[in-house]
């Protein structure tokens, strides 16, 4: 069936997740090696392409990345979130986030929203 695509499962939706933690990759989240590298690395159904795997995870995974289904702890969410505000393409690096550091309430904005 042509352009039939599978649904993401929370399996993988935590698969990514994890991936990004072990190899304490937050701040490459943004990028496209990451995304590449995942695509090829064996981790997923060769149905996954890169840009599937990036589309999901800022689409669907960071605004809802305080779901109790992410197998994540707090702490965990928290750097995601906190890295992935400090490389937003308006990234002010004298912002200090050191206040963010207890809350998971981090309003996560896409790339789209900066277009």
């Amino acid at each position: 069936m042509a352009g039939y695509r599978r649904a993401y499962s929370i399996n993988e939706d935590n698969l990514i997740l994890e991936l990004i933690v072990k190899g304490k990759l937050y701040y490459q989240t943004r990028g496209t090696i990451l995304w590449k590298d995942l695509a090829q690395g064996g981790f997923f159904c060769q149905d996954r392409t890169w840009m599937s795997l990036q589309n999901r995870f800022e689409k669907k995974i960071l605004p809802d990345i305080t779901n109790p289904r992410y197998t994540l702890s707090s702490e965990e969410k928290q750097k995601i979130c906190k890295a992935w505000k400090q490389t937003a393409d308006n990234f002010n690096p004298d912002t200090d986030f050191s206040s963010d550091e207890d809350s998971l309430d981090c309003p996560i904005t896409t790339t789209k929203e900066y277009l």
